[in-house]
């Protein structure tokens, strides 16, 4: 993890009550803000140190991933959230 990325934004996403994964939205060094995501198999414990450091580094990262269709909704609010935090579009 980048010690210059600053996690501005966060949520928890619940499944039945449960927490089960966190959205990220973080500012990169070079001004621009990206989002991230981690979410818990079925056979995994949540852990909030652990769902934060794979959402921030799925944020740092520059390769394309995909939010699983389970998520598309609470990601799409998500990502409206952010961009009226960031007030500018999200860099892809």
């Amino acid at each position: 993890m980048n010690p210059e990325v600053e996690v501005k934004i966060s949520q928890r996403i619940l499944r039945k009550g449960k927490r089960v994964g966190m959205f990220v939205g973080v500012k990169m060094p070079n001004g621009k803000a990206r989002l991230g995501y981690s979410l818990c198999s079925k056979y995994d414990i949540y852990n909030q140190e652990l769902a934060m450091k794979i959402a921030i580094s799925r944020a740092e990262s520059n390769k394309g991933w995909e939010v699983p269709s389970s998520l598309l909704v609470d990601f799409e609010y998500f990502y409206e959230r952010c961009q009226r935090y960031f007030k500018e579009d999200l860099e892809d």
